[in-house]
């Protein structure tokens, strides 16, 4: 602005001169000074133009949000094998997780669950003759969602999620929770390739809460989805939970769909006590599969 202002000044001085000495010069000169003066409110013009733009436009930036957020967590799993006399240990499997979030604006958020991971392969897992094969890495989108608050009691997410079934299920992030540690219900067994309910899903959840009087607070969650191990279907479930006062609460989880062509129903219960210094976690669930020899 300081720039604008000399110049404008300058411009001015400049026909003020011209004016002054417009009576003591030739015709010809005169001539000169005049178009001069023109030149001289053209360009006065064109700076008080670009100024009024210059207040009017706002910076342009790279990249807008409210807040960004990134994190993640490394898991190193050491496991020793003692079988047939020969013996086997080492580092297992490698896990590295990328969390990114972004906060578009006050109701919205994006976030990001990349992770890498180098395991060994397990030759005859279910024998004595079980042994490390080779090293597998791969690298994945564990979660990748868009969600939105309407309010303070409702909102909607959208994209590949974690399936609202559980504690264990909704806590993964723990990355002391490995994989080789979690619950039945959440593994496939040797030869029946069938876990109770899929932990990610790709669709729409819709979620809400309730405050309610005395300190108790409820829960909800309802979704629809395609299932991983069949996405030509559609599924979906939901979970409800009641928190009462004193940090203890109590949950269900449903989902439904169908898995290798046979529809299956998962219930879910689960209880939660204490708080950061102490903390139990139970849950139980149950699939009931129709025309299948699988397992219930």
């Amino acid at each position: 602005m300081k720039n604008w202002n000399s110049v404008v000044f300058s411009a001015c001085a400049v026909a003020l001169l011209s004016t002054h000495a417009h009576a003591d010069i030739p015709a010809t000169d005169a001539s000169r000074l005049e178009k001069m003066q023109k030149q001289i409110d053209t360009l006065q013009d064109s700076l008080d133009g670009l100024r009024l733009e210059g207040e009017k436009e706002e910076p342009i930036r790279s990249f807008s949000a409210k807040n960004f957020h990134l994190g993640g967590w490394i898991n190193e799993s050491l496991e020793s094998i003692q079988a047939s006399g020969s013996d086997r240990y080492g580092v297992n499997e490698s896990e590295v997780s990328l969390l990114a979030s972004v906060d578009v604006d006050a109701h919205t958020r994006v976030f990001l669950d990349l992770q890498f991971d180098r395991a060994l392969e397990l030759e005859n897992s279910n024998t004595a003759e079980r042994r490390y094969g080779a090293y597998e890495d791969s690298v994945a989108i564990e979660i990748a969602q868009i969600s939105h608050d309407f309010s303070d009691r409702f909102g909607i997410r959208a994209g590949q999620l974690i399936a609202p079934f559980g504690i264990i299920n909704v806590e993964h992030f723990d990355p002391v929770l490995l994989q080789h540690q979690l619950p039945q219900f959440l593994r496939d067994r040797p030869d029946e390739p069938f876990g109770m309910f899929d932990d990610i899903v790709q669709g729409i959840d819709t979620y809400g809460n309730f405050n309610i009087p005395g300190g108790h607070r409820f829960n909800w969650e309802a979704y629809a989805a395609s299932l991983q191990s069949d996405t030509n279907k559609l599924g979906g479930g939901g979970r409800q939970a009641w928190t009462f006062p004193g940090h203890v609460t109590i949950g269900s989880s449903q989902q439904a769909g169908n898995r290798e062509g046979h529809p299956f129903l998962t219930l879910g219960q689960d209880v939660k006590i204490g708080d950061k210094k102490f903390v139990l976690k139970a849950e139980s669930a149950q699939t009931l599969i129709t025309g299948s020899n699988l397992y219930t």
